[in-house]
């Protein structure tokens, strides 16, 4: 899963569900899922948001742009580990 910068990486609906199975120690994770199902996930530690979206070229996530920038900004500001997923 490459890393984007410190504490922000990018992957797949499969990255984001392994890397909640590992557990990290002392620190929260902070998932946002860009697609069109939800991933379900109800751990402690465990923040999530999802954008319904579609890999499509008419797909608007220009009007997600904030709400995105905020989850992304606010978990690395509280130094957790951010995952983007499509």
């Amino acid at each position: 899963m490459p890393l984007i910068k410190e504490g922000l990486f990018v992957g797949t609906r499969v990255d984001a569900s392994n890397l909640v199975s590992v557990k990290l120690p002392d620190a929260s994770l902070r998932i946002l899922t860009v697609d069109s199902e939800p991933l379900q996930i109800e751990e402690d530690g465990v923040s999530t948001k999802h954008v319904t979206c579609l890999d499509e070229p008419e797909a608007d996530l220009l009007s997600f742009f904030d709400e995105c920038s905020d989850f992304i900004t606010t978990g690395l500001q509280n130094k957790q580990t951010v995952v983007v997923h499509w």
